[in-house]
């Protein structure tokens, strides 16, 4: 049931008596709607699909004015309240029952506490659910709790606090309105996270993805069922709903334009279509998850290859790839092997490398980052000695980072589902590689080609590989004034045929 609305000249039009009677049945109308105003609360698509999600995590990633915090806000009191305050429509969707306890943070209290989550709260909670029947009798200032008359209760924290504020109590849900960035932003998210162990609870996300592929893009966005599935188990998938503000069916069109007009495109994907987004832009976006990754392989699948090693090594982390090469010279990039620690250092990185060639098959070549020549251990042994006296004997690679970089995008940009020869592809397996290619990205504040040093020690492992056998550029067309055959002095113009059935270079599935 809603307000019903009444043409203004109808209403004028009718007898007195009458008129005088429907508005009075109005104003009873509308002081119900205002006592309770979930009786008016019909959420869209988008919201229903995530009122009905009963996941662990859920969240709903919208742009601005999307009505991410109003679904977020709705489904937190659908909860709290007692399951009379719930109208039909809504009751299927109350997963917990009184006392309820949630917890809400954002990312200030002033701002958007205060201005945004306190007034949603407002605007539709059921006022005789609240402590003595209003806002002011039931919001505790000093403890900042609001309190219900059925014992539920949320508290509110920001991320601006330290992270002891937020241990303590056992809770059934924490609300993040808004991401709470960087490495506090997950410290947070871990405390929190302990606090819903006692009662099983849950955690929802009402957000715009501000900060590019964050915690919350491992966390949520990577876990979202069931199409990446595979490998999660379903107590660790998530339901993610993604909406536009153009989805938003109760929007001002005037409002929305008016926001828009003076965003870059980044921006607008992140703030319009709620999608996580790099404002400093991906090294390779060419990468394509639909054409580049396929199935892991089997060990009678390498016969008749090459294969090579890439070795990023590192005192803390070292990465190391293990690629093939067909003869067409197409690239598979086929296990990984990521090691932290005391399991880093040489020794063990070639343990490591020996027990994984016992399942592949030994390698042709070990590609090792030409840093290694250089850089020292104790007793002034360096690196690539260091994993020879290992048994593991390394070429170094080539180092530029520029034409290592682009030579996997010329790789990337030739494996389309045409399926050219040379070609680079991942299996799946290679997780940690495949994590790498949604991260690593350009530095927007450097002047010349940089790449910001995170989350690339598969990724320069990949580079070392990709340069020790690079493809062929294609042909330029035909000069006019070129010979068309052999003469002493002269060549004839040579261009190469792609004969190549349209299948993947490899035989191997998406």
């Amino acid at each position: 049931m809603s307000l019903p609305e009444i043409d203004p000249a109808a209403l004028a039009a009718l007898p007195a008596d009458q008129r005088v009677e429907i508005e009075a049945e109005l104003a009873q109308l509308a002081k119900v709607f205002e006592q309770n105003p979930l009786l008016n609360y019909y959420p869209h698509e988008k919201q229903i699909a995530f009122h009905s999600s009963r996941r662990r995590i859920k969240a709903f990633f919208g742009g601005n004015r999307s009505g991410k915090t109003t679904a977020g806000i709705v489904d937190d009191l659908i909860q709290a309240v007692d399951g009379v305050a719930l109208p039909p429509h809504l009751r299927q969707y109350k997963k917990w029952e009184p006392p309820f306890r949630c917890r809400i943070v954002s990312p200030d209290f002033t701002s958007t506490m205060e201005g945004v989550v306190f007034e949603k709260i407002r605007e539709w909670v059921p006022k005789d659910q609240l402590v003595g029947g209003n806002w002011e009798k039931a919001y505790d200032k000093q403890r900042r709790v609001l309190r219900f008359a059925n014992g539920s209760w949320f508290d509110f924290l920001t991320s601006e606090q330290d992270i002891d504020k937020f241990s303590g109590a056992a809770l059934q849900r924490v609300h993040f309105d808004e991401e709470p960035p960087g490495e506090k932003g997950r410290q947070i998210y871990q405390e929190c996270r302990m606090r819903l162990i006692d009662h099983d609870g849950d955690m929802i996300f009402s957000m715009t993805p501000l900060f590019g592929m964050s915690w919350v893009y491992d966390v949520v966005w990577e876990r979202r069922g069931p199409e990446v599935s595979k490998g999660i188990h379903e107590s660790e998938l998530t339901t993610v709903v993604t909406v536009d503000m153009d989805e938003n069916p109760h929007l001002n069109q005037e409002a929305k334009a008016l926001v828009l007009a003076d965003m870059t495109e980044a921006e607008r994907k992140a703030r319009k279509g709620g999608n996580f987004v790099h404002f400093a832009g991906l090294v390779y976006e060419e990468f394509d998850p639909d054409t580049h990754v396929v199935n892991p392989i089997s060990v009678e699948f390498l016969r008749g290859k090459d294969i090579y090693i890439g070795i990023d090594p590192g005192l803390k982390t070292t990465a190391i790839l293990f690629s093939c090469f067909d003869a067409d010279n197409a690239m598979l990039v086929f296990d990984e092997i990521t090691l932290s620690g005391e399991h880093a250092i040489p020794e063990a990185a070639a343990l490591s490398i020996k027990e994984r060639e016992k399942k592949w098959g030994r390698a042709s070549y070990y590609i090792i980052d030409p840093a290694a020549r250089i850089g020292s251990l104790i007793n002034a042994e360096n690196l690539q000695s260091a994993y020879a006296r290992a048994g593991i004997n390394t070429i170094n690679g080539q180092n530029k980072v520029e034409p290592g970089i682009f030579e996997v995008k010329r790789r990337l940009e030739r494996a389309t589902k045409q399926n050219r020869p040379e070609g680079l592809h991942i299996a799946r397996n290679c997780k940690n590689l495949l994590w790498e290619f949604t991260r690593y990205r350009m530095d927007a504040k450097a002047e010349d080609f940089k790449v910001i040093k995170q989350h690339d020690h598969h990724a320069d492992a990949l580079r070392y590989l990709a340069m020790a056998r690079p493809v062929a550029p294609h042909s330029s067309p035909a000069s006019p004034n070129r010979k068309s055959r052999w003469e002493y002095g002269f060549a004839p113009e040579h261009k190469y045929e792609d004969h190549h059935e349209p299948v993947h270079p490899f035989g191997l599935e998406f």
